[in-house]
Order: structure tokens, then sequence, then C-alpha cells
């Protein structure tokens, strides 16, 4: 008997910054979802900033061979290929989170399926997608003076452990391991109260990653994004990791080794109808060399396509363009300053 394989869901990357020629991710499935995988009959297929998981069918029937009943969930972890990732898009630069990805909590958006949890709000990732990564062991000391209910909910908000701890000595102390529970999403409550949400993974403790995949099969997937219906009828799913270019604040140090400036003469950066620059402030360089730096006037999101009509000019009454193709920002070159991003170019004239 012959078997065909289908689609059962594919996942590509969209970039504000543009398309590389490598990749951005490599994305790897989790070791309990290699095991799902092989006991339901799935492939999983990586491609450039991508994957595509098939299922198997009958040729001459096209029934499932292995029909998805089950409530199941596939976790892949994304690592970074690009080393430049952070520097390029517009998410904090926090190596202590890692950032999530669901189609159990994701909201469709025109005609695509984002897996980010602002969508449609959002048309991006954003910081709301990241969250603090600890161990599957709930570990509380902190200092109260009277008693408090602590609850653990799961990623379906059932409450997995419950108690009211009492202090000693004006402290409360206690562990709880979960591990024989699901890696996944987890909220600690106190006394009711959300007091913090968190993504609970041993194994991503010690092996630190960018983000995490979750894709679920199976009850409480929304409409839109749900791959199996009840009756275990497969719709293919085609879903979306979209990021935002990080903005900067670009400067452009001219320094003057060859050319001399009259009194009367000025440097200009000529910007284009989309940005525009401040008159040059002088500045002596750490190394001594005299340069003129020349800001934009209000932040432009990076990109991998260089802005046109750059250009830098000298006039005295008289104007002389001295460089037509001012080079624009690319990942590197990247400075903090008072909470500010600044992309630095430097020209030499």
């Amino acid at each position: 008997m012959n078997l065909n394989w289908k689609k059962l869901f594919d996942l590509s990357t969209v970039h504000q910054f543009g398309e590389l020629k490598g990749s951005f991710f490599h994305i790897i499935p989790a070791l309990e979802t290699r095991t799902l995988m092989r006991n339901n009959s799935l492939l999983h297929r990586e491609s450039k900033d991508g994957l595509t998981v098939l299922y198997s069918s009958f040729s001459e029937s096209d029934e499932i061979v292995k029909p998805l009943t089950e409530k199941l969930k596939l976790r892949y972890f994304l690592n970074l290929n690009y080393l430049e990732f952070y520097n390029i898009t517009d998410l904090p630069f926090d190596a202590s989170k890692i950032v999530l990805f669901s189609n159990k909590q994701a909201e469709k958006d025109g005609d695509e399926l984002p897996l980010h949890s602002e969508s449609p709000a959002e048309e991006w990732v954003t910081e709301a997608d990241s969250y603090e990564v600890a161990s599957q062991t709930l570990r509380i000391e902190e200092e109260s003076g009277s008693a408090v209910l602590y609850e653990l909910l799961d990623e379906n908000d059932e409450i997995i452990f419950s108690e009211t701890k009492n202090p000693v000595e004006d402290t409360i102390f206690f562990e709880y391991d979960f591990s024989h529970r699901p890696a996944g999403l987890y909220k600690l409550r106190k006394d009711g109260a959300v007091s913090k949400t968190f993504y609970a993974d041993n194994f991503l403790i010690k092996n630190k990653t960018f983000a995490v995949i979750e894709i679920h099969i199976g009850e409480g997937v929304p409409a839109d994004y749900a791959i199996v219906d009840s009756v275990g009828t497969v719709t293919a799913r085609s879903y979306k990791l979209k990021f935002k270019s990080r903005s900067t604040t670009w400067r452009y140090f001219v320094v003057t080794r060859n050319i001399e400036l009259e009194d009367d003469d000025t440097l200009v950066v000529e910007g284009n109808s989309e940005i525009t620059f401040s008159t040059g402030v002088s500045k002596t360089l750490p190394d001594g060399s005299a340069a003129f730096v020349f800001e934009s006037a209000s932040e432009f999101p990076l990109s991998k396509e260089s802005q046109k009509n750059i250009a830098l000019k000298k006039e005295d009454g008289v104007s002389k363009t001295l460089i037509n193709q001012l080079p624009t920002p690319g990942a590197s070159n990247m400075m903090i300053e008072e909470e500010k991003v600044y992309s630095d170019i430097f020209v030499y004239i």
C-alpha cells in the first residue's frame, strides 16, 4: 500500500530588515516532540528560517494513516544563526528571557496567521511575547507577616498546586517540584492575584535558546489556527513569525583628514524626503582626529537596503557635493547612550 506525505502545517519568517543570504534561525524539535512525531507518523522538514511538518495518508483513499485524535503539543527550539539578530530587531537586549510563539494564544491578522500573542493589535513580535525562564521546581523564599495562599496554574489555567503557607519568623520558604509535568507556560498566584507568568523548562535553564514554538493539536486552539477538528479532519495551516526592525538614531562622524576647511566653509549632510539631519557639531575623537557629527532628526528603521540620496556637501555660498551617496547603517556599529540607540557611521574626507 502506497503512502502520501501531506502538509500538516508550515512556518515561515518575515523580518522588516530584509532577507539574508543565510538564515536567521535554526529550528530544533524538542526531545519529546521527536517521540510524538514518530508515534504519530509525522515528519519534520527544516527550511530557510522555517519548517514544514508532514503527515502520512494512504494514496488510494487519502485517509490519514495515524488519526490525530489525541491532544498533542509539538515544541521546537529556535536558536539564532545570525549573531547580530538583536541589533536589527525591535526587541529588548535581554538574553535572560525567551520569546514564546504559540498557535493557542494568537489571533488572525487579515489572511495571515502570525504566532505572536498581541496580534492583530500588534503587527510584529513585541516584548509582551517574552517570558522569564525558570526551572520546573517552584522555589519560594520571601518575607511575610501572615499566611499566604500559593497556587500554581498550568497553560490551561488549571491549578496544579494549591497550599496556604504560614511564615516562620516572618519568612515563608518552600519548594514544589513539578518536573513530572510538561514544560510550558505557568502562572503563580498569591492570595488570588497573579504574581508572575513564566516558562518552566529544566532543559532551557541549561541550554539557553532565543525562542520556543508551541504548536497545539486538538482542543483549545482558536478556530482559525486549529489544524485538526473534533472528528480528526486535517486543515493545513501556514503560520508566520513577524519581526520588526530596530529603529535607531543615525550619526555621521565626518573626519577631516585630507581637506582643510576655510572659516566660511560649512559641511552639510543632506538627507532625503524620509530622513533629515542636524547641522554638524565639531568634536575631537579619542584618537585626536577632528570630526563633525551629524545626527538624524528622528529614529529610522534599520534595513538591508540602503537609503538613497544622502549626500555630504560643502557650502560657502556655493554648494559643492563631496560625496554623492553616503553609506547607511547596517547591523553593526551600534551604541547605546542614555537608553538611546545610535547607529554610528564614520566618513573620512
